[in-house]
């Protein structure tokens, strides 16, 4: 969500094959088989990469990267606790409602202003 909100006119995705680097818009979707952010030019999965900007944006506020590491601590903690039946499965899952709910908050400030 911050990704396309804030980074749409940057790079953010690397393809080490083609070894050039990508705008969102500019990454391919293969609709046969539902992949996406593939490199337009060699098809490789560059999901990887995409993932990772968020956390070495320099467009991005403190803020917003905060709420997302936040966010991707809770779903962590419920991806491994949440593995077997457990009590604390309701409790993981608002943990990850209430990051992801102020990840969303945080996503929703005003971008800021390019220096182009």
């Amino acid at each position: 969500m911050a990704l396309f909100r804030f980074c749409w006119e940057h790079t953010v995705a690397e393809c080490e094959q083609c070894a050039k680097g990508y705008r969102a818009a500019e990454l391919a979707t293969d609709l046969f088989s539902g992949r996406e952010h593939l490199c337009p030019q060699c098809r490789a999965d560059l999901l990887g990469s995409v993932r990772a900007h968020p956390y070495s944006c320099a467009v991005l506020s403190a803020a917003i990267l905060q709420r997302l590491r936040e966010a991707r601590e809770a779903a962590q903690r419920l991806v491994t606790r949440g593995r077997g039946p457990s009590d604390d499965e309701d409790v993981l899952m608002r943990e990850f409602e209430v990051a992801l709910h102020a990840l969303r908050e945080a996503a929703v400030e005003k971008p800021p202003q390019s220096s182009a």
